[in-house]
């Protein structure tokens, strides 16, 4: 069952995920789609986190990515917090 869970949790994280990096990919990105979905994720990988320990290897390997990309999408770090 913990298991299952983190597999859930994970494919959901990484389904915002795709979804901002697809949005930020576009000619003209919707910035506020995007950054929405980075906290989407952020959110479900820290109840994975929470849940599971082993979301937190998960949630240490993208906080990097999202840390960088949210002074480009103009929004600040407490956002996801």
């Amino acid at each position: 069952m913990v298991q299952s869970l983190k597999e859930e949790k994970t494919v959901k994280a990484i389904k915002h995920l795709e979804t901002a990096k697809e949005e930020v990919q576009e000619e003209e990105p919707d910035k506020d789609f995007a950054a929405k979905s980075l906290q989407r994720a952020t959110k479900v990988l820290k109840e994975a986190g929470e849940t599971v320990e082993a979301g937190t290897d998960l949630w240490q390997k993208v906080q990097p990515i999202i840390t960088k990309l949210l002074p480009w999408l103009g929004v600040a770090a407490s956002f996801f917090v």
